[in-house]
């Protein structure tokens, strides 16, 4: 239900695959912030309940509660009891899904006014990746987006997403994926 990549949707892709490179929790400081309140109350609503149907309710609300999250993941779920550092690591989080195609990690330093080696620490100490990682990171899995739903060649999707050189490509894409674009595009 989630279509767009974000910290969310890797999140739960990585724990369903029991991925242990990734990070391990996310934190929503989601009090604020009513549909997500409502979704949780009406969830537990229907398992004290009990009635006919309950999982499948559970179920859409649960996808429901995970597409608010995505939603207001980056601008309300954080109050102003989040640390400098957090801040700092949602923003730069969210300048890599929205600039995933050409962004640096100097046009972000730049933006913060910080050091690049300083942003790499701050990444790899909440995210465990530095920039340079998370940056493909992102590019792999917008590809992977791309391939499962659109009609896109792979040298189309290549230029969409910031790549210029097939063969690195198609190799990063085989180590991620354990198979070449074109397979992906097959198998899903």
């Amino acid at each position: 239900m989630i279509e767009r990549d974000n910290v969310l949707r890797q999140f739960l892709v990585s724990a369903l695959s029991q991925d242990t490179s990734q990070i391990n929790y996310l934190l929503f400081r989601a009090k604020h912030i009513l549909p997500v309140q409502n979704l949780v109350e009406n969830m537990l609503w229907t398992l004290i309940d009990k009635k006919p149907y309950t999982n499948s309710i559970n179920q859409v609300t649960m996808g429901l509660l995970f597409m608010n999250l995505s939603v207001f993941w980056d601008a309300d779920l954080k109050d102003s009891s989040a640390t400098f550092e957090e801040d700092l690591i949602f923003h730069i989080l969210k300048y890599i899904e929205m600039h995933y195609k050409s962004g640096t990690l100097a046009d972000i330093s730049a933006s913060l006014k910080l050091p690049g080696y300083q942003i790499s620490r701050l990444l790899k100490k909440y995210t465990g990746q530095n920039f340079k990682e998370l940056l493909q990171q992102q590019k792999l899995q917008q590809a992977a987006y791309f391939l499962s739903n659109t009609e896109l060649s792979v040298d189309r999707i290549m230029e969409n997403i910031g790549y210029n050189n097939s063969s690195y490509f198609y190799r990063i894409f085989h180590k991620r994926y354990g198979c070449s674009p074109n397979e992906y595009r097959i198998l899903r």
